[in-house]
């Protein structure tokens, strides 16, 4: 459905680049362009007094189609209401989410394995304050090994030991 409604578009975009940039408006919701100058609006509004309902009505008489939706006019009414020095763009993304896998990370359960070789990963996770899964890729990547029956050992092994 999309992928028609997609090729359709830009076949009829293909004429202008104005066309191009309504269609792809159309297609992919408003522009950030947009989005940021009703935000000012919202907290014109806000900050002169009126109401949320009248500045959803005045949004949407001046931008249409491409008016932010009613429960997004609500939440940035209700965010400039508590803080009016709040600025109209978005808070900045701190990027990918930080790793656990640090070196001393590793150390702690390493040192974890060497007071007991047959604990859980969740008790090691438990006792060095991360995530299973965490512990789980360092026992595994970081520290090379391999669970066998309960104990983790190292992946080097001969193959009478991988027989037992």
């Amino acid at each position: 459905m999309r992928s028609t409604r997609l090729r359709s578009i830009l076949a009829l975009a293909m004429a202008t680049a104005m066309d191009f940039v309504i269609a792809f408006v159309f297609l992919f919701g408003i522009s950030m362009e947009c989005r940021l100058e009703q935000r000012a609006v919202i907290k014109m509004c806000m900050c002169a007094g009126e109401s949320v309902k009248s500045t959803i009505q005045k949004l949407q008489s001046a931008w249409h189609d491409h008016a932010l939706s009613v429960s997004q006019i609500r939440f940035w009414f209700r965010r400039f209401t508590v803080d009016p020095q709040r600025d109209t763009k978005d808070s900045a993304h701190t990027g990918r989410p930080v790793s656990q896998r640090t070196p001393r990370k590793t150390q702690a359960v390493q040192r974890q394995l060497q007071e007991d070789k047959c604990k859980t990963v969740c008790q090691i996770a438990h006792e060095c304050g991360m995530g299973k899964t965490t512990a789980h890729v360092i026992l595994k990547k970081d520290l090379k090994l391999k669970k066998l029956a309960p104990k983790f050992v190292t992946k080097i092994l001969t193959d009478h030991q991988k027989d037992m």
